[in-house]
């Protein structure tokens, strides 16, 4: 009779039975093709060695003392460690009704004794046949899952890279779409600096046209003295009515401390428990500062690159209309050049 290769590298096969001599002729049998074979004497010790190593075959007497063979099957059965193990009954009972319980209870085969070798080896074979390819069937099934599981991962971080890739793009959209209307808002700042304004004139249209581009709370312009002393707001433009931005302004105006901490060109900084936003620009002549541009946000948001730039070509432009209005004729009070 034929019996697969991989037979003899599967686990062992267990003989329960009460009678030795039934153990020594099937042990005989199996071990002659080369079957792996433990032996036990009582349906006890058979559910414990089954725990301790489970076989890949048992072959189980039924009527046996203390606990019989159904029994023993069933406890078997109840147990997740042993419940997959196929169970073949021996036994001298050959009625139908044996037989049917035997099945119902969780058995694969029953031989009747007295048995014929090449009967035993024939349900043996066949029976580990089937429960090696549900082993394979098994470990098949628990690969493709994991290949299921990895896909569906692969395919959850592809969505979420398309998600941030998509979100991103909206972004970029948006900042594109944004720097457009600065340009155009630059534009238009530009053309009305360049209308041939006073100097008070120049100086408001800047503080304005910064506030309602930037959708700012509020806008300011201050002159100061030599080494910040007695500085004071001269023009200012508020987007917010009954806005305390005046009074904010103020304060930090009035305090020659804060102006040490400045930097020499562009300083920003977030008013967390006011939730406010203040950029202030520095405004340079040929003595040094002179002033400052404050631009104050209604949020914590600071402000963006094409923002700042803005404010650099309002202030560009403003140089060069004061430099016209400078060399105009009738011009007085000149304070001088704006220059970045």
């Amino acid at each position: 009779m034929y019996i697969p290769q991989y037979f003899n590298e599967s686990g062992p096969i267990l003989l329960v039975d009460d009678t030795p001599d039934n153990l020594r002729l099937l042990s005989k049998i199996l071990e002659s093709k080369g079957f792996k074979v433990r032996k036990t004497v009582s349906g006890k010790m058979a559910i414990q060695a089954a725990q301790i190593e489970p076989p890949d075959l048992i072959l189980l007497d039924i009527n046996m003392p203390e606990i019989n063979g159904y029994e023993v099957c069933r406890q078997l059965k109840s147990q997740e460690r042993t419940a997959q193990i196929p169970i073949i009954f021996i036994s001298a009972l050959d009625q139908a009704i044996d037989k049917v319980k035997a099945f119902d209870i969780g058995g694969v085969d029953y031989i009747t004794k007295p048995f014929q070798e090449a009967e035993v080896l024939a349900r043996v074979t066949h029976q580990l046949i089937i429960h090696h390819q549900q082993q394979q069937l098994q470990t098949q099934n628990q690969k493709l899952q994991q290949e299921v599981r990895q896909r569906q991962q692969v395919e959850a971080n592809l969505k979420k890279i398309q998600r941030v890739y998509e979100e991103k793009v909206v972004e970029l959209t948006n900042q594109i779409q944004r720097s457009l209307e600065l340009v155009d808002k630059m534009q238009l700042i530009t053309t009305k600096l360049h209308d041939g304004l006073v100097e008070a004139d120049i100086w408001q249209l800047v503080v304005q046209e910064l506030a309602v581009s930037l959708e700012l709370e509020g806008c300011f312009l201050t002159r100061c003295e030599p080494e910040f002393y007695n500085c004071t707001i001269t023009h200012q433009y508020v987007n917010v009515q009954d806005s305390q931005a005046c009074h904010l302004i103020e304060s930090l105006v009035n305090s020659s401390k804060f102006y040490q901490q400045l930097a020499e060109d562009i300083t920003q900084f977030c008013l967390w428990e006011r939730q406010q936003t203040i950029l202030i620009y520095s405004l340079f002549d040929t003595h040094g500062i002179f002033g400052n541009l404050w631009l104050l946000r209604k949020n914590a948001e600071m402000f963006s690159e094409w923002e700042i730039r803005l404010v650099k070509q309002v202030v560009y432009h403003c140089a060069l209309a004061l430099r016209q209005f400078r060399l105009h004729p009738g011009t007085s009070s000149i304070v001088g050049e704006c220059v970045l």
